[in-house]
């Protein structure tokens, strides 16, 4: 009556009120549990209050299918025998609502506990893991190089053409950082350029440095590859580079009105 299951103890194959009941039936431990199941079952099934009137042992042996277990639960105290009715001794302590209540509360506590815990390892393993990348050296973002950084094609191949320069030439080189921070500015004047001079390319560009080396290493090397990005008077510096107006004989650019004004 009180539900579809009962409770029966893990350690009932050892416990020494089974093995004298086992001992009294000439019956192995497993026959002496399963009889006890059976016994339990039909006490839960139809009594509210631990009796079943108008049973008798020999009933109950019948139903279980081994005479002498109702006396041997008897001599254990696990079964009170009457005129009349049997009866289980304890019985809201392991059975009946109020038994089963205690138990799906308990269980239910345990389940809260163990989720509690769960989380909190969790929440410990977030917790290390956030500091181990804090303290870890590789868990800084490694630096890419300058094909990572920056998908434009010709304004990587300008960063290595500078940078072949800068080695020969004994000038700082331009870090793949730095290209990521640079690049936008140097995409907007190779835009800005090529709508007077649809051939450019800041790589190209780059290249003609080289017919310039006489002032670019010689009489002024304070430029860098951000150095093409400015502008004087309108004109950027990259357009005069590829106008070739740093060239020998020519020191010092021509006046911006020789070249077309762009938007600096």
């Amino acid at each position: 009556m009180a539900g579809s299951w009962i409770k029966m103890r893990a350690d009932l194959q050892t416990h020494p009120k089974v093995v004298r009941i086992s001992s009294a039936l000439k019956a192995d431990r497993l026959r002496a549990i399963g009889g006890l199941h059976a016994v339990w079952c039909l006490f839960d099934a139809h009594s509210i209050d631990g009796s079943l009137e108008g049973y008798t042992p020999e009933m109950l042996d019948s139903l279980i299918g081994c005479a002498g277990f109702t006396r041997a639960m008897e001599s254990v105290g696990w079964l009170s025998v009457s005129p009349n009715s049997l009866s289980l001794p304890r019985f809201d302590d392991h059975n009946g609502q109020s038994a089963k209540r205690r138990a799906d509360d308990s269980m239910r506590k345990r389940g809260v506990r163990n989720l509690s815990a769960n989380e909190q390892d969790k929440k410990r393993t977030r917790e290390e893991k956030r500091r181990e990348e804090e303290t870890s050296p590789s868990a800084s973002p490694a630096k890419p190089d300058a094909e990572a950084v920056v998908p434009d094609t010709d304004v990587a191949e300008a960063a290595r053409e500078y940078n072949v320069l800068a080695a020969e030439w004994a000038k700082p080189k331009v870090s793949a950082r730095g290209l990521a921070t640079l690049a936008p500015k140097l995409v907007k004047v190779r835009r800005a350029i090529q709508a007077d001079i649809p051939e450019f390319t800041l790589a190209e560009c780059m290249r003609r440095v080289r017919d310039q080396e006489e002032f670019f290493r010689g009489e002024w090397q304070g430029w860098s590859l951000e150095w093409f990005t400015g502008s004087k008077r309108g004109t950027y510096n990259a357009a005069k580079v590829w106008n070739r107006m740093y060239g020998r004989g020519s020191a010092r650019p021509a006046k911006s009105r020789e070249l077309p004004r762009f938007n600096a």
